[in-house]
């Protein structure tokens, strides 16, 4: 049987690493493969010793390759000899590679089901995972709307308040968690700062409730559960897909998204 390693980012507080875990845990059942699981730090990607993090004994290897979070350099690819495939997250509408060199890896999976399958390029759609049965519904007497997300530019949370004040006498859940890749300096403070102003702007009946919780994603999904509707205002113009609506889906609430290119699957 073939062996094969899953490379993935450290993990974070963020979607990056969250995506590949999704997507090792999806296929890791199979009984075609084995499949080892290893994650690598960013700052180790630069070092002459990294080679040594990754053992060249596999038949094959899955690397979830990102510019920022794991850009391991060409050469330590190029080292290993097995087949090398790698996870394409940060798709633009019109551009596959962005970011990564399409000439480094023998197979690319492309996290965008909207491509077309050509040469060495395999589109996936983005895996759920799938509870037993939702949550109750935090309220049967109010509309309950939920969104949730990390705190990067394009995504108006603001919009849900208004609405909400359109609708009255409903509640409104938000949970922003903090990021790990836009550093540590004054995180905090912002995202205390944005809930206060998100309060702020709901009528005296909506119930603004602002969490900063990094939930897993049974958890996410069970959370999602608990709303009416979950809602995305998102307004960004950015490679990649969103990964927001994944938990919202396997919620099975209705949902409500924007037109932004990110939600295009």
């Amino acid at each position: 049987m073939k062996r094969g390693l899953f490379i993935n980012a450290k993990r974070a507080n963020c979607s990056i690493y969250e995506s590949g875990l999704m997507i090792k845990n999806s296929i890791s059942p199979s009984d075609k493969f084995d499949l080892d699981y290893i994650e690598l730090n960013r700052d180790t990607t630069t070092s002459p010793y990294y080679k040594d993090s990754i053992p060249n004994s596999y038949d094959f290897y899955v690397i979830n390759w990102h510019h920022w979070t794991t850009p391991i350099p060409k050469d330590t690819i190029d080292s290993l000899g097995g087949k090398k495939i790698n996870i394409v997250l940060e798709v633009d509408e019109n551009n596959i590679f962005p970011y990564v060199n399409r000439g480094w890896f023998d197979a690319h999976i492309v996290i965008d089901s909207t491509k077309e399958r050509h040469e060495n390029i395999y589109p996936f759609p983005r895996p759920l995972e799938l509870i037993d049965k939702p949550k109750p519904l935090l309220s049967e007497d109010k509309v309950v709307i939920g969104s949730f997300g990390l705190l990067t530019g394009g995504k108006k949370f603001e919009e849900i308040i208004t609405v909400a004040n359109n609708i009255g006498n409903c509640i409104v859940r938000i949970n922003l968690p903090p990021v790990t890749y836009m550093g540590d300096i004054g995180i905090q403070q912002r995202l205390v700062d944005y809930a206060t102003y998100l309060k702020s702007l709901a009528n005296n009946d909506v119930e603004v409730i602002v969490t900063h919780i990094y939930m897993d994603k049974l958890e996410l999904i069970g959370w999602c559960s608990e709303h009416t509707i979950n809602s995305f205002p998102y307004y960004r113009s950015q490679p990649g897909l969103a990964a927001v609506t994944d938990q919202a889906i396997s919620a099975g609430r209705p949902i409500a998204i924007t037109s932004c290119n990110t939600f295009r699957h």
